[in-house]
């Protein structure tokens, strides 16, 4: 009896350990998109631009500020210097369908305002 006791603990604090260590779901898929930011009202069309869905690769943390830290860049040296300024975001998604439908979203809700001229960009035109 006292060992199926004993049994019975260690496997409860097995049980409980393995738990404690499981990690939450980390970020698979992202795309970044920029879009000016007028300071007054303008008749001229804003730029938007987007990437492409990419799924994240390696060290995870590491490649996300890789990425943002050189498409802010890439947004810095492009954003028109009569805009107050660029946005330049990465969206991080634990799914596919989640960034698909976020990307989608984002394309829409700007195109149809008809105040911005949206052009896809490659990740390889900034990295």
């Amino acid at each position: 009896m006292k060992k199926f006791v004993a049994l019975l603990a260690l496997s409860i604090v097995c049980l409980l350990f393995v738990r404690s260590k499981q990690v939450e779901p980390t970020t698979k898929y992202y795309f970044c998109f920029s879009r000016e930011v007028p300071r007054l009202e303008s008749p001229e069309k804003l730029k938007m631009v987007y990437t492409d869905i990419r799924t994240a690769s390696g060290n995870e943390e590491k490649e996300m500020h890789d990425v943002i830290q050189k498409f802010g860049t890439f947004i810095n040296k492009n954003c028109k210097p009569t805009n107050e300024l660029c946005t330049s975001d990465l969206n991080r998604y634990y799914t596919l369908e989640q960034a698909q439908t976020r990307h989608k979203e984002i394309l829409e809700e700007y195109g149809k305002t008809g105040k911005y001229d949206i052009s896809r960009i490659d990740f390889k035109t900034f990295e």
